[in-house]
């Protein structure tokens, strides 16, 4: 059997300030993680246009340049995607074309002249993950074909978790984030069912601040008692830079009692990059967190005889792109059965989709396309094409369209 080619890959870990790289292209044989300086992984989220070369540049090479020549600096991202256009130069942008004409030239000036079939990018915020990403990296890095995914962080999570050595055969993994004065905990297990992985994210903040301590060494240690009583854990991970220094003693004690304890700051990024190396085999798991799509959705078909649920959109994943066709004969000619199914409760709820003004024709004989797509977490359309069937039933070239509404608490579908 001859051996598939390995993809060349690129994670991209996008955070407000700076961002990080990890990629492998044939030859490699271990992934590599982009150095901005020795030891130094994170990558200035800043943009310079010079006046006088009239070029745009970015990360380090945006802050030298800025110390050169004249121009115009964007490094607050927090505070210019709030603005509605920048002007520079003679031309007019908004915050979102800027940002995104920086992270690609992140990319182009980290590679060069690498070639890559994938590209899989993850961020702290829903917001740094634009859709224009997706066309603009295929334009700047003149890669047509490149396939470009977006995945929030428990996804990252999970996939580097899957792949490290220390959590094989280990039923739960811990990751605390500890960025500024922000602390979350992120769980990963399986569900009570025991039939996929979950991830819980818990915001730790507001305990640490009410924990009682002459230290933060002493509060934050009091605190993981805590935590990992509630959620026990034999690996946890800790990245951020509330990590840096040697302030943890206690801490230490507590994080090493009984469980490993592994400090880094590139989880996400490689996070991203293995995620995209099991893609092609589809072997990324369906996952339950919070921001990821909780419904499969589909529609009743008969199969053998028997009338069964067929997803053509599934769940468990980023609704980023997340879009499928598919082609069949209608049996009941006036509509379309959708099915959603809540991942979480199991539950199988029915919406009919109604083909109003549809040619009438012998039974079985009106072919259709359904589209499924998600627009958010929640949201997305359906829609129907009549195909007709063959020369002997001309297609009509009818559409419709139909969007959907998810209510991922209560499990009620709003069509």
């Amino acid at each position: 059997m001859e051996a598939v080619k390995q993809e060349n890959l690129l994670g991209m870990d996008i955070r407000s300030s700076y961002s990080q790289m990890s990629y492998q292209v044939e030859g490699m044989e271990e992934p590599f993680s982009y150095e901005a300086s020795e030891g130094n992984f994170q990558i200035p989220n800043v943009l310079f246009y010079g006046k006088n070369t009239k070029k745009w540049y970015s990360g380090q090479e945006a802050c030298m340049r800025e110390g050169e020549e004249e121009g115009v600096l964007l490094d607050k991202w927090e505070v210019l995607f709030q603005t509605k256009e920048i002007i520079v130069g003679k031309e007019s942008y908004t915050p979102k074309q800027l940002f995104v004409k920086m992270i690609a030239l992140h990319i182009k000036h980290v590679v060069g002249t690498l070639q890559f079939d994938r590209i899989v990018l993850t961020a702290e915020h829903e917001k740094y993950l634009l859709k224009e990403l997706e066309e603009t990296l295929q334009k700047e890095l003149a890669l047509p074909n490149v396939i470009v995914q977006r995945i929030m962080h428990s996804t990252a999570f999970t996939a580097f978790a899957l792949h490290q050595e220390a959590c094989h055969g280990v039923r739960n993994v811990g990751l605390i984030e500890y960025y500024g004065d922000e602390i979350s905990y992120q769980y990963l297990g399986r569900t009570p069912a025991g039939d996929m992985l979950q991830v819980q994210t818990v915001p730790l903040t507001g305990e640490f601040r009410r924990i009682k301590g002459e230290s933060k060494d002493e509060k934050f240690a009091t605190m993981l008692v805590n935590v990992f009583y509630r959620y026990r854990t034999p690996i946890v991970y800790l990245i951020g830079d509330g990590f840096e220094g040697d302030w943890m003693q206690k801490t230490l004690k507590v994080l090493c009692h009984n469980k490993r304890a592994f400090v880094g700051q590139n989880l996400f990024t490689k996070g991203a990059f293995f995620f995209g190396k099991e893609e092609p085999e589809k072997r990324n798991p369906k996952l339950l967190a919070d921001g990821l799509c909780q419904y499969d959705i589909g529609i009743v078909a008969t199969i053998k005889g028997q009338s069964c649920f067929a997803p053509v959109v599934g769940g468990g994943c980023d609704w980023y792109g997340r879009k499928n066709t598919i082609q069949f004969v209608l049996e009941d000619q006036k509509q379309i059965v959708i099915v959603y199914q809540n991942l979480r409760t199991k539950e199988l709820e029915k919406e009919i989709f109604p083909l109003e003004g549809i040619q009438k024709r012998p039974p079985m004989t009106t072919r259709v396309e359904l589209e499924i797509a998600y627009t958010s977490q929640k949201e997305g359309y359906m829609k129907v094409k009549d195909l007709g069937f063959g020369e002997l039933y001309p297609s009509s070239r009818r559409i419709w369209v139909k969007k959907f509404s998810l209510d991922d608490e209560r499990g009620r579908i709003n069509g």
